[in-house]
């Protein structure tokens, strides 16, 4: 019997060191870790509620801007007409009309039918009130003849202005 050689014995490498390892280099510091973690998070949420409230305040101010807007302009197309009328331009003030009511008469038709009221001397326009595609604008009229009267008028838009369209029925 022959000896065969026996095979040379291979060691295998030493694992890489791992986790935990203490020596040669100390681990990084644990400490303050969750308050810096906690303080950014809180920074994050502090920047989105901003955010949102900002974003929040533009919607609320373009609705009441928009709304205001709206109540000027129909308070001056009753003002217009209200101050043609009292004057006795009734071409001015029939062009002020909707066309709804340019329809129903012609000029020397409207004409004859507000000469035939005494005239509005005087007005006081209150806070209109929007109502779907019109808008309501309440008024305390005082004619010529000294009597008065509480009327709310119709105003609409028609081809990209508020146009005077009687008062509500």
């Amino acid at each position: 019997m022959t000896d065969a050689p026996a095979p040379p014995v291979v060691e295998a490498p030493a694992p890489p060191a791992g986790p935990g390892v203490q020596p040669p280099f100390a681990a990084p510091p644990s400490e303050g870790r969750t308050a810096r973690v906690w303080l950014g998070l809180g920074l994050g949420a502090a920047a989105v509620v901003l955010c949102c409230a900002g974003g929040l305040a533009a919607v609320v101010g373009l609705f009441v801007t928009g709304s205001a807007a709206i109540n000027e302009q129909a308070h001056a197309a009753v003002e217009d007409y209200l101050q043609a009328v009292g004057a006795g331009r009734y071409g001015q003030a029939y062009r002020q009309l909707c066309d709804e009511l340019r329809e129903q008469q012609s000029l020397s038709e409207f004409t004859a039918d507000v000469t035939e009221h005494p005239r509005v001397r005087e007005y006081e326009l209150l806070k209109s009130k929007i109502r779907g595609d019109e808008v309501a604008v309440p008024a305390n009229v005082t004619y010529t003849d000294r009597t008065s009267e509480s009327v709310t008028y119709r105003v609409i838009q028609e081809g990209g202005e508020l146009r005077f369209c009687g008062p509500t029925r």
